[in-house]
This record gives structure tokens, sequence and C-alpha cells, in this order.
């Protein structure tokens, strides 16, 4: 893959409006408790969480890829771990699969990226602190841009699903408002299994050009919520930055230990008959 030759003027911008944008979420309330039994529920809070503090990630300029995959690489909002003194440990590589997902006939294009995000730093430095890996998925419409991004599930978790706003306007628009105990019209009426396999945290504001998402990273390592980059950083205050660099999955620890060029195995991305099942598939996606 080549460098993109708009790549660094968008980050540079992106990442400028992104400074900008803190100044908005300032205001907001940090930190809502989290309540309830309902997994569902428990997903939409934590997406609307504010951070206190937290680094600023962003892609190297000399390591963009080229085409899509630079293109929606993302940008990293790491809490910082305030309460213990431990600023964030940003990861340096962050690797990208390109792949096409069948679902409603035809091969929807997506992008995996996948990194290892290492443990919270300890003050003494001592011993090696535990890596997990972290990753997110995008879905492309027959336009080239994004409709659906999606958080993977674990074995008691379900995966997190995030609708582009044009996609919830043109369901309204053809099915109607959602019905309870659905919260958005681009979910299908499908019944709801318990606990559920999929849940439909949020809209995804509609970027004025292609770009990645800001994806917020809590201090415990799990991916709190995607929003654009058009829309105001869930953090009050950003008091560092780091930078990462973009790879292909084949050069990925996994590649050169399994000869896969694939995202981890352990990752439970929804299937395509889930996808289908879930959500409601229009034309003009």
């Amino acid at each position: 893959m080549r460098s993109a030759n708009r790549a660094p003027m968008r980050i540079a911008a992106a990442a400028t409006a992104l400074l900008l944008l803190v100044s908005a979420a300032g205001c907001q309330t940090s930190r809502p408790p989290l309540g309830g039994s309902d997994p569902s529920e428990t997903a939409r809070q934590e997406a609307r969480q504010t951070f206190a503090e937290a680094w600023l990630v962003k892609p190297v300029e000399a390591s963009n890829e080229g085409g899509l995959p630079g293109l929606f690489a993302p940008l990293l909002v790491l809490e910082t771990d305030s309460a213990r003194g431990r600023p964030p440990n940003p990861p340096r590589v962050l690797w990208v699969e390109e792949q096409s997902l069948p679902i409603h006939q035809r091969p929807w294009p997506q992008l995996i990226y996948f990194w290892q995000s290492p443990g919270p730093r300890s003050r003494e430095g001592a011993g090696r602190p535990a890596t997990v890996w972290l990753a997110f998925r995008i879905l492309l419409g027959t336009r080239g841009q994004p409709v659906l991004w999606e958080l993977p599930g674990t074995e008691d978790q379900p995966s997190r699903l995030f609708v582009a706003r044009h996609w919830e306007e043109a369901a309204r628009q053809s099915f109607g408002p959602a019905t309870p105990p659905r919260h958005f019209a681009a979910e299908s009426d499908m019944p709801l299994s318990s606990p559920p396999r999929a849940v439909v945290v949020e809209t995804f504001d509609d970027a004025p050009m292609p770009m990645g998402p800001i994806v917020h990273v809590s201090h415990q390592n799990r991916i709190t919520a995607l929003i654009c980059r058009c829309s105001p950083v869930r953090v009050q205050r950003l008091s560092g930055q780091a930078w990462y660099e973009l790879q292909p999955a084949s050069a990925s620890p996994r590649a050169a230990a399994t000869g896969s060029a694939s995202s981890p195995p352990h990752l439970r991305w929804l299937t395509p008959d889930e996808l289908e099942a879930r959500l409601r598939w229009l034309p003009e996606l």
C-alpha cells in the first residue's frame, strides 16, 4: 500500500478540530454511574461517559497506509488513570485487515483495525504489563462511505453496533420511528434474545468527508465509544499525545506466528446472517 498524498493534511486538520472540540466536552458530566442488569442499557450508558483526562494517539504521517485503510485510520483517545497517577501506555502499531462481507445479496467492503493494548504503567516500572487485543470494524456502503461500526462481543457481553445517521434517518422515513424495546429505526423487528447477541448503541454522525473515527479507550483497556471526528470528543482535558504506525494485517505478530494475515480469532464478530437479521439493510445504503 502506498501513502495517500492528502492523508497528512487530513489527519492534521482532524486532530486540530479534535482539540477545538475538547472545550465543548468540558462542560459535560464525567463518568455517570453504570447500573442495572440490562446489558443493552449498560452499553449505551458506557458510550455516553466522558473521560476526565486522556491522551490523543494519531497515526504517524510517514507510515499512513494508502487507499481505504489509511483514509479511515482512527484517532485514539486513551483515558488516564488519574486515581493511580498512571498515564496511558499507547500502542505503537495498529494493524488493518481489508476484506468484504456478503450481506443482503451483495459484498460490503469492511476494514478491521486491531492492536495490542499494553497494561497500565506502574509507578515503579516493575514487571511486564499484560496485553489485550482491541479491535473494531467498519462496513462501507455503495457510495464508499461508512454505514456501520462494530465492536466485537465476548462470551458474556454483546457486540456493540454504531449505525450511520443517514441510515437511521432513511430507516425512519421508510419504517417510522423505532418501536419499543428497540431504540433505533434501523433495527429490524426480529425477536430480541436475552441476553442480546448485539446492541445498537448510538447513531454515528455523518462526516463531511471520508475520515476515521475517534476511538475512546478506558484505562481498563476497553473501548467505550466510537464517534465521528466531527463530533465533540468525550474527554474534558487532553494532557498528552503519541503516535502509532499503521501496518497491514500481514505484518502482525499473529501473521508471523501462524501465517494467517487476519485479526485474532477470539474476536467475536457478528456473522453476515446475524447482521442481516439484526438490521434493516436499505437499497440506498
